[in-house]
């Protein structure tokens, strides 16, 4: 290794993996003003909280409303069971609680907006609020609350209802995190008088001040990213302070993100925001069990990047909320066909593209670039090197970065390390690392382009780049290694050669070869992680 001159290591608070959690049904006697004054009405509730005998701060968990009315009485708090263990195992004191109106909780519903023309959303926020308002009220005398901090979570009417809160807040409401919030829909597609509904939003923005946290799918049929969008507008507009967050489209309704299947998703934004605005907790808790299985699959992603043209890439979430965004750049023409059904990463010739999945079981968002679709045939090396490339990877980039609010790596291998090292020449501070692997370092007829000839020592970002010993690729020699680390100008870099492997399957260019790692995949992709989490 060369060239390692300093290394900066930014240490998060992470949940602690120890320890165990307490879960026990409760009843909340909560007081409502009416006409003939105060009653006091029995709210079903949940509890799951740190078991280590110390106080913690408060998360209310605010559940959603059935578009049919017959299925209110059906919900029960322990519908919230793994989410509200995702929370407590992050140190909240965690409180699933029915409103007035669901499950066996006592008194009539209270959060009727009535006629789809004209929904009077505002009132209907507000009396769900107040079922919030009591439960904080109700918590903060718990001998293991801390009610100097509290956050509201909430799911679609839940989430309205905790953006409803926050206008008027209780005491030690910090945050909001809003999981597709919103009310009013009758049936997919359709939401009763969108205006008024972004206009209600506005109202809240006027007195809210405490941050929030708000994360829709694309392809929510409930609350869609347009209207989404609006009512975000609407609540910033009027003064609110709010994170929008939109990520890809989630099963078949983005509506039901907020769930088990959907834990790797929207924990990670959650940890991510509660570091970001100095609440996350740092206590032992009990690991959370395996989540494997809920793992979303892949998804093939495209978006616009020049008028008509499109750039499409396979998307790989991780089952551990993120450390990092690694884009790959496969080499050859880069063109990987990206389309639906997403085949398995291994039946891929390419090194980074077969080994998609296991940098996403690192703990990263892989994000694996096609060509873009006018060059749908293959980019030539010219264009790898061109500006308008750049431009269309930092779109990709901001692309990610707006769903995953994370460092962006490039990581190239072949032809791909001219594409990443091109847009990391060109983007600067966008970008937070690069990585080279298999670099082209020499030309031939058909390639004219080579990293040596590019103005390296203007590379700034953490560089590492890693050889195979035995890379029987012209364009590639190990031996140039050492020299290609020594012109990259970053403080931070480091050279790494490995040997051994499988035999070779394919060509020396190829991916199935030591050019492409054979073999020692999983040698590979843990020298990038390493690098990439500032082990080396």
């Amino acid at each position: 290794m060369r060239g390692i001159l300093a290394v900066l290591l930014l240490l998060v608070s992470l949940p602690a993996e120890a320890g165990g959690l307490i879960e026990e049904d409760i009843r909340l006697p909560a007081r409502f003003a009416g006409l003939f004054g105060t009653r006091t009405l029995s709210l079903s509730a949940l509890v799951v909280r740190p078991d280590d005998g110390a106080r913690h701060p408060l998360a209310i968990l605010s559940h959603g409303a059935p578009r049919n009315e017959y299925d209110r009485h059906a919900r029960s708090p322990r519908d919230q069971l793994d989410k509200a263990r995702e929370l407590a195992r992050r140190g909240w004191v965690t409180v699933a609680v029915m409103r007035r109106g669901y499950g066996e909780s006592e008194g009539e519903y209270a959060e009727d907006y009535g006629r789809c023309s004209t929904p009077a959303y505002e009132p209907a926020g507000r009396a769900a609020a107040e079922d919030l308002r009591e439960t904080v009220r109700l918590m903060a005398d718990k001998p293991y609350v801390d009610a100097g901090t509290v956050i509201a979570v909430g799911h679609s009417a839940g989430g309205f209802a905790s953006v409803a809160l926050a206008a008027d807040p209780p005491p030690g409401l910090k945050a909001v995190i809003s999981f597709a919030g919103g009310r009013g829909s009758p049936r997919p597609d359709e939401v009763c008088g969108p205006e008024i509904l972004a206009d209600t939003y506005a109202r809240f923005g006027q007195t809210a001040r405490v941050p929030m946290l708000w994360v829709y799918a694309e392809n929510d049929h409930y609350i869609g990213p347009a209207l989404a969008r609006r009512l975000h507008a609407a609540f910033i507009g009027a003064g609110g302070r709010a994170e929008l967050i939109m990520l890809p489209p989630f099963g078949e309704d983005g509506h039901k993100l907020f769930s088990t299947k959907g834990a790797p998703l929207w924990t990670a934004q959650v940890d991510a925001f509660l570091a970001r605005e100095g609440l996350a907790q740092a206590v032992p808790t009990t690991a959370a069990p395996p989540r494997a299985s809920a793992l979303p699959p892949e998804q093939a992603i495209t978006i616009p990047v020049r008028g008509e043209v499109t750039e499409s890439f396979y998307l790989t979430l991780p089952a551990t909320p993120p450390k990092a965004i690694l884009i790959l750049f496969p080499g050859g023409g880069g063109a990987i066909e990206v389309r639906e059904p997403v085949p398995a990463p291994e039946k891929a010739g390419n090194f980074l593209a077969r080994s998609r999945a296991l940098l996403a079981e690192r703990g990263f968002v892989v994000a694996t670039l096609d060509a873009p679709s006018d060059s749908a045939d293959g980019m030539p090396e010219h264009f790898r090197v061109s500006a308008t490339h750049a431009e269309d990877v930092a779109k990709v980039a901001a692309w990610l970065r707006e769903r995953h609010p994370l460092p962006v790596w490039l990581v190239g291998t072949s032809r791909g390390t001219l594409s990443a090292a091109n847009a990391a020449l060109r983007q600067g501070a966008g970008i937070d690392g690069l990585v080279l692997t298999a670099s082209v370092t020499r030309t031939s007829k058909q390639g004219p382009h080579s990293l040596l000839n590019m103005d390296l020592d203007r590379i700034t970002v953490p560089t590492l780049v890693l050889s195979h010993t035995a890379d029987g690729c012209s364009r590639s020699p190990a031996l140039d290694g050492p020299r290609l680390t020594d012109k990259i100008g970053a403080t931070r870099k480091a050279y790494v050669e490995l040997t051994g492997g499988a035999e070779p399957q394919s060509p020396p260019c190829e991916g199935r070869s030591h050019h492409g790692f054979i073999g020692q995949e999983d040698e590979a992709v843990g020298g990038i992680a390493g690098f990439v989490a500032g082990q080396f």
